[in-house]
C-alpha cells in the first residue's frame, strides 16, 4: 500500500524526467537532453606548450569544420595559457593541451592520439578540453586534419558514430566531413546561427 502511494505521488512529476529520443550523433545527459554549447562560438585557448608550427593545422581544421557545419561553431583565441591539465580542469576554460602524458597519469592508452573531455551542467557545455598526444603527432601516417576535426567535433558535443566520428583513425585514413544528418541535428540546436 505504501509503495503504491509513492508511485501515485511521484507519477505526475515523472513527465519532467522523461527521456527524449536519444540522439544518433550528439551526446545526451541522463535525462536524454542533447548536450549543447551554451553560447557559440566555442572559444578555445592553446596550452603554452603548443608548438607554434602546429597552430596552422588547428586553424585549417577549425575552418573545415565550421564550413561543414554551416555555422561558426569554434574559434581559436590564439591565447596561450599556462595551465596544467592535471592541476586545473573543470575551470570553465576550454583549452587545447599539448603533451606526452605519462601512462601513470592514465591520460592515454598506448595507441591513443588524442582525447577530448566535455563538462556540462544540465544540458549546456561549460568547458571542452582537448588533449593532444604529442607523441602521436610524430607519426606521419595519420591525417592530422581528420584527427583534429574529430576532437573538435567532440568539443561541440558530437559522440562517436560514423565517418569523421568513427571510433578509430587508421594509418592513411582521411575522414570525410560530418554526415549530413549529424550537421542537420547540430544546426537544429542553433536555429538562429546557421549561415
Amino acid at each position: 500500500p505504501l509503495f503504491l502511494l509513492v508511485i501515485l505521488a511521484v507519477q505526475p512529476y515523472m513527465m519532467f524526467f522523461k527521456s527524449q529520443k536519444v540522439s544518433d550523433y550528439m551526446v545526451t545527459n541522463i535525462y536524454g537532453d542533447t548536450i549543447r554549447v551554451k553560447e557559440l562560438p566555442l572559444v578555445l585557448d592553446f596550452d603554452k606548450e603548443m608548438p607554434k608550427d602546429k597552430i596552422v593545422l588547428f586553424e585549417k581544421a577549425v575552418q573545415n569544420l565550421n564550413e561543414n557545419l554551416g555555422i561558426t561553431a569554434i574559434v581559436l583565441s590564439h591565447k596561450f595559457v599556462k595551465s596544467d591539465f592535471f592541476e586545473k580542469f573543470q575551470d570553465g576554460r576550454s583549452v587545447i593541451y599539448w603533451g606526452n602524458y605519462p601512462n601513470s597519469q592514465k591520460m592515454f592508452i598506448p595507441s591513443e592520439q588524442a582525447r577530448t573531455s566535455i563538462f556540462w551542467v544540465g544540458s549546456f557545455v561549460v568547458e571542452s578540453d582537448l588533449r593532444i598526444n604529442s607523441e602521436g603527432f610524430q607519426n606521419p601516417c595519420f591525417d592530422m586534419d581528420s584527427l583534429i576535426r574529430h576532437e573538435l567535433s567532440h568539443a561541440l558535443g558530437f559522440k562517436h558514430s560514423e565517418g569523421l566520428m568513427g571510433v578509430s583513425l587508421a594509418c592513411d585514413d582521411i575522414k570525410p566531413p560530418l554526415h549530413s544528418k549529424a550537421v542537420a541535428e547540430f544546426q537544429s540546436l542553433y536555429p538562429n546561427r546557421a549561415r
